[in-house]
């Protein structure tokens, strides 16, 4: 995930299994949001998923920007709009450019509700 702090400058946070283990919630949400976020790229290329990954992004990326905030990311040094970044690793396409997507937040230009 990434965004703009503060200062002006982009951070990302790679989003691995370990820090991925602090969701909160239920087992069955972790799994459910590590599910779809690993879908992330497959279901922006089918049109007929596109109401639901937008409303995934925004539920987690908008708002109380949940997501940052359950791993643990001070939401006062979060400016501007949060995207999804894939990049492929070794042995899987290393050499595709990454994939970013944008979270649908037209109302958090002011930052967290």
């Amino acid at each position: 995930v990434q965004w703009r702090g503060a200062d002006g400058r982009l951070t990302e946070l790679a989003l691995d299994a370990e820090r991925l283990s602090a969701l909160s919630g239920p087992p069955a949400r972790e799994s459910l949001v590590r599910l779809a976020l690993t879908r992330v790229p497959e279901l922006a290329t089918d049109a007929s998923r596109d109401a639901l990954l937008q409303a995934f992004l925004e539920y987690l990326l908008c708002g109380e920007r949940r997501l940052l905030a359950e791993l643990g990311v001070p939401l006062d040094d979060v400016h501007g709009d949060l995207a999804l970044l894939f990049q492929a690793t070794a042995g899987d396409h290393a050499e595709r450019p990454p994939q970013v997507f944008a979270a649908p937040c037209p109302n958090d230009a002011e930052g967290p509700r």
